[in-house]
């Protein structure tokens, strides 16, 4: 059985993620790690009872200030131990925030990534001898970090590729989410740990409970005649549904298990032959084990989004048509409109992702971003989910 920690597991991705996995062939089990300040328990209450799930109400900063000295494991170090893979996706999801509160992006991404990471890294087992190669020294962590476009900022390569580079954040959420992109690598290569960075564009979908979206039809459900816009109305952007997203999560996770197994394999194969193999996998050649750059695939980056992009005024468009309103009908108003169309410091009008590479791997997204747009917005109607909220 493959056991999964899901941080931030009961927010609108993390849910769905984890119920894409207990729903999976794969026999994982499931534990979910959440403060609920964003998340919602009626997320997962479907899971709870399940032999195969877990949830632990919890916050990462809860462990900041552990004595290192402790010997004494706490909670969540006691979960990292017993996990094969963590999907890290608890963080504040909201970027305009840090115009007001710039405390927040520090602590509930980068402090907790870190305090998240040290768990990761005291899980990690030898064996007592350094002549025998042990399950434990072979069954290294693995750690997936959502991450997001933002880390770009305004890139002029469109669409944006992992390899776009200087990256000069325009947010305080992206700039945090780049520090954290940057010590995982630094754990991933001095602790031997296998890290995969997933830089997520807009993601969508009906249990996502903020986003031009879900304020479009909380707005007009309540004034059916008028409709503020932050921006300009022509930000351009790329969405992505949410199922398409879990999808690749999930595809990112099994091409880092089936490496870890080849390496493993070859490691095997090393202590029974007394000989360095080639180790190829699903993503390659990852080259001898003893070469200087045999640690390449230890971390990695993909971009996550779908294959074109859509406005915020064909956003509202589709929104307004789908609660039978008339645009005619509709005054529509700009508000707070900055430099470029932005709507808000650290807004960035317009982005969309290479997903290349990713692709590369076997993953195609199933919804364009209208597509993606126009079926959360049919969900979110359906639900009555803007109201109930």
């Amino acid at each position: 059985m493959l056991r999964a920690l899901i941080t931030g597991g009961a927010g609108f991705i993390g849910s769905s993620l984890a119920g894409a996995l207990l729903l999976s062939k794969k026999n994982y089990h499931v534990t979910v790690l959440d403060n609920l300040s964003r998340g919602h328990l009626n997320n997962i209450s479907k899971w709870l009872g399940s032999p195969r799930f877990e949830f632990v109400q919890a916050d990462l900063l809860d462990y900041s200030t552990s004595d290192p000295s402790d010997q004494k494991a706490s909670p969540l170090q006691k979960i990292v131990n017993n996990s094969d893979i963590i999907f890290h996706l608890a963080a504040n999801p909201d970027v305009a925030i840090g115009t007001v509160d710039t405390h927040i992006d520090f602590q509930q991404n980068v402090q907790a990534t870190y305090d998240l990471l040290e768990a990761i890294r005291k899980s990690q087992r030898f064996p007592d001898s350094e002549n025998v190669i042990g399950e434990h020294s072979l069954k290294k962590k693995r750690v997936i970090f959502a991450s997001s476009s933002t880390v770009y900022g305004k890139a002029n390569k469109r669409p944006t590729p992992e390899s776009y580079s200087p990256l000069y954040p325009i947010s305080l959420y992206g700039s945090t989410k780049l520090a954290c992109e940057a010590i995982i690598s630094g754990y991933c290569h001095m602790f031997d740990i296998y890290g995969i960075v997933a830089r997520l564009a807009n993601i969508i979908g009906p249990r996502n409970i903020h986003g031009v979206i879900y304020d479009f039809i909380t707005k007009l459900s309540v004034h059916p005649d008028f409709l503020d816009i932050l921006g300009n109305g022509q930000q351009n952007k790329s969405y992505l549904y949410i199922d398409d997203c879990v999808n690749a999560l999930i595809l990112l996770s099994e091409l880092m298990q089936r490496n870890s197994e080849s390496i493993i394999e070859a490691q095997r194969d090393v202590k029974k032959q007394q000989r360095i193999p080639t180790v190829k996998s699903s993503a390659g050649e990852i080259g001898n084990l003893n070469d200087k750059n045999s640690d390449l695939n230890q971390y990695d980056v993909f971009n996550i989004g779908s294959d074109d992009t859509i406005t915020v005024m064909q956003i509202a468009r589709i929104v307004i048509d789908q609660l039978s309103l008339k645009n005619e009908n509709v005054k529509t108003e700009f508000k707070n409109s900055l430099k470029d169309g932005r709507g808000w410091k650290g807004d960035i009008p317009d982005f969309w992702l290479d997903c290349s590479k990713l692709k590369g791997i076997g993953w195609k997204p199933k919804y364009s971003s209208r597509d993606a747009v126009l079926r959360t917005c049919k969900e979110y109607i359906k639900s009555g989910g803007a109201r109930k909220r």
